[in-house]
C-alpha cells in the first residue's frame, strides 16, 4: 500500500509529510502555495450524477441548433458541428480539428471516461484499463473548452445583432447548464479517490532510508516513486507514466516553442482574420479592428475582453515564459515562490486566447447566405490559432521545479 504521510510538491519538488488528520478542504505546500491534494473525500454519487446530467446536456447540444440568424429573408441555423464542417469547406482543416477537439472530443471524452469509471464502482465493480482511462481523462482535460466557446457565442451575438434577427435555440441553453455542470463535477470529482482504489505493482512503504532517497512524484496519479537505481527515466507502478526527475529539455523544448509562437503572433494580428462579402462589397477584419469595432459601438466590455483575450493575454504568456527561463538560466533566488505563482497563472490563463477562434467558427456557420453575405476564414485565424496551442505547450513543457533547483540540472 502507498502511505500517505508523505507527498512531494508537483511545483518546488519540496517532500513534505502530510497532517495527520487532514481537514476537508485544499492541501498547500508550505514552500511555494501550490494546490498539492484535495482532502476532502468527495461525493462520487453527486459527481455520477452530474455526469449523468452532463451526458444528456451533451446530446442536446449536439442534436439541435443552438443559434438561429435571419437576414434579408434569409434563415441559418448552426450547430456544434456546422462551424466546424466550414473551416474543413474553405480548407482551413487545421483549425476545424483544433475546434473539433476542444469542443466535442475533449468534453465527450471527460464524460464518458469518468462515467466508464465511476458507474461500476457505485455496484461494487471495478472495470479493466481504469489507470489508462484516467490517465486519458487528465490529458484531454485542458483541452475541454466549453465554457470559452460560450464566450465566443456571446461576442458573435453582439456583432450581429445589428446586422439581422437572431434566435436561441434549444441547445444554447443546454450549453449554458452544461458550462455549469462540468465545472460541479471538476469541483466535486477528487482524482484521488479513483487511484488509491488502483492496485500498485510493488510494496512502497517510505521508510527513513527510501525518503533519504531521490523520491519522484508521479504528475498524473500522484504516487510516490523512490529512484532506487538512480535512472533518469522510469515508469510510474500504478499508472505506467514515464517519470523523470524534471520534465525532459524542458528550458530548450519550452524556448523553442515561444520562438515559433512569436513568429506566428506577428502575421496573426497584422494580417486580415475574416473577410465578410456582401452583395459584391468586400470587408476585412483583423483582430484589432474587431476591438476597435466594440468600442465604436459602445460595448467597452466585450472590446476589453477581445483585446485581453486574444492580444494582451498571448503576448504576456510569451514574455513572462522568456522571463521565467531566463531568470531559471541565470540560477538566480531571486522571489521564487513569486516566480512560481506567475507560471501558475499563465498556465491557467493562456486557454482563454481561443475566444476569438470560438467567435469565428459562429461567425462563419451563421453568415453563410451566399450573394447576401458570407464569412471567409483569412490566414491569420490559422496564425492566431498556432500562438494558442504553441503558448499552451510552451507552459506544459516548462518545468517550474526549475525555479527552485539551486545547481545546474543536466535534466532541463
Amino acid at each position: 500500500m502507498q502511505p500517505t504521510s508523505f507527498i512531494i510538491c508537483h511545483d518546488c519538488d519540496l517532500i513534505q509529510k502530510k497532517p495527520d488528520t487532514p481537514v476537508a478542504g485544499i492541501l498547500r505546500c508550505v514552500q511555494c502555495d501550490a494546490v498539492l491534494q484535495k482532502t476532502e473525500k468527495g461525493d462520487t454519487d453527486t459527481t455520477l450524477a452530474l455526469i449523468l446530467a452532463g451526458i444528456i446536456l451533451f446530446i442536446l447540444i449536439n442534436s439541435f441548433p443552438f443559434l438561429t440568424f435571419r437576414m434579408s429573408g434569409q434563415l441559418q441555423e448552426t450547430t456544434l458541428i456546422t462551424g466546424i464542417e466550414m473551416f474543413f469547406i474553405q480548407g482551413w482543416w487545421p483549425i476545424g480539428l483544433l475546434v473539433f477537439l476542444a469542443t466535442i472530443i475533449s468534453p465527450a471524452l471527460h464524460l464518458l471516461g469518468l462515467l466508464y469509471i465511476l458507474l461500476p464502482l457505485k455496484f461494487g465493480l471495478k472495470m479493466p484499463g481504469v489507470t489508462r482511462i484516467m490517465r486519458i481523462v487528465t490529458a484531454f482535460q485542458p483541452w475541454s473548452m466549453i465554457e470559452i466557446f460560450m464566450l465566443g457565442i456571446l461576442v458573435t451575438v453582439v456583432k450581429l445583432s445589428n446586422d439581422g434577427e437572431i434566435t436561441a435555440g434549444i441547445s444554447l441553453f443546454a450549453l449554458m447548464a452544461f458550462t455549469f455542470v462540468q465545472a460541479a463535477i471538476f469541483y466535486t470529482f477528487n482524482p484521488l479517490l479513483i487511484w488509491e482504489k488502483c492496485e500498485v505493482g510493488a510494496d512502497l512503504q517510505l521508510d527513513k532510508e527510501k525518503c533519504d532517497m531521490d523520491l519522484i512524484q508521479c504528475h498524473i496519479c500522484g504516487l510516490l516513486c523512490p529512484d532506487e537505481n538512480k535512472t533518469d527515466k522510469f515508469f510510474c507502478q500504478r499508472c505506467g507514466a514515464n517519470l523523470h526527475k524534471r520534465k525532459q529539455n524542458s528550458i530548450s523544448r519550452t524556448w523553442a516553442l515561444i520562438l515559433t509562437a512569436v513568429i506566428f503572433y506577428i502575421p496573426a494580428n497584422v494580417f486580415p482574420i475574416t473577410n465578410i462579402i456582401s452583395f459584391g462589397d468586400y470587408q476585412t477584419d483583423t483582430i484589432l479592428s474587431g476591438v476597435i469595432y466594440f468600442i465604436k459601438t459602445g460595448m467597452w466590455p466585450l472590446a476589453l475582453i477581445i483585446f485581453t483575450a486574444s492580444i494582451f493575454v498571448p503576448l504576456l504568456k510569451l514574455i513572462i515564459l522568456s522571463f521565467l527561463l531566463i531568470s531559471v538560466q541565470l540560477k538566480t533566488t531571486w522571489r521564487q515562490k513569486d516566480r512560481t505563482r506567475i507560471y501558475r497563472i499563465t498556465e491557467a490563463i493562456g486557454r482563454w486566447s481561443m475566444v476569438d477562434i470560438f467567435a469565428i467558427t459562429v461567425l462563419i456557420a451563421l453568415v453563410n447566405m451566399g450573394a447576401i453575405a458570407t464569412v471567409r476564414v483569412e490566414p491569420a485565424a490559422l496564425y492566431f490559432a498556432a500562438v494558442v496551442v504553441f503558448t499552451m505547450f510552451a507552459a506544459m513543457t516548462f518545468d517550474p521545479r526549475l525555479i527552485w533547483d539551486t545547481e545546474k540540472n543536466s535534466h532541463a
